[in-house]
């Protein structure tokens, strides 16, 4: 009798995985975890630039020399023309068609008067000129005390 009750027990049991296998292979799939949407990155929004201002300054020219090597190893000589005004703000002046390197170079270590446009602004509290277009350079007129 114990026979007839173990192989019953054990035809129950075979019974009850093989049904549990058949719910599972027909129970639908779990659904994928939905992420949680991402909301759109917002760019900065930048206001338009300032319209440049005339700009009509006074001040003292130097030329700044620099050699410097780029990626290469190759060298390069970098010439600069600056302007310090009397409040210490220093402009940098790029040659082009109206006013060449050579012009400038003869206005070296002389006070001129600089005509153009571009920005003016604070940093640091420093004082900074930005000249976008240069429209003439002239030899200041000598000021007697």
């Amino acid at each position: 009798m114990t026979r007839w009750m173990t192989l019953s027990v054990a035809v129950l049991f075979v019974a009850a995985v093989n049904m549990q296998a058949e719910n599972a292979a027909n129970a639908p799939a779990p659904a994928p975890a939905v992420a949680a949407p991402v909301p759109p990155v917002k760019k900065a929004v930048r206001p338009p630039p300032l319209p440049p201002e005339p700009i009509n300054l006074t001040g003292k020219l130097s030329k700044d020399v620099k050699t410097i090597k780029d990626k290469a190893g190759v060298e390069k000589t970098m010439t600069h023309y600056v302007a310090t005004t009397a409040d210490g703000a220093k402009v940098v002046l790029m040659p082009n068609k109206s006013v060449t390197a050579e012009i400038l170079d003869g206005m070296v270590d002389k006070s001129i008067k600089v005509t153009g446009t571009g920005r003016t602004f604070e940093n640091g509290g420093k004082k900074l000129v930005r000249l976008m277009t240069l429209t003439s350079v002239e030899v200041a007129p000598a000021t007697t005390p």
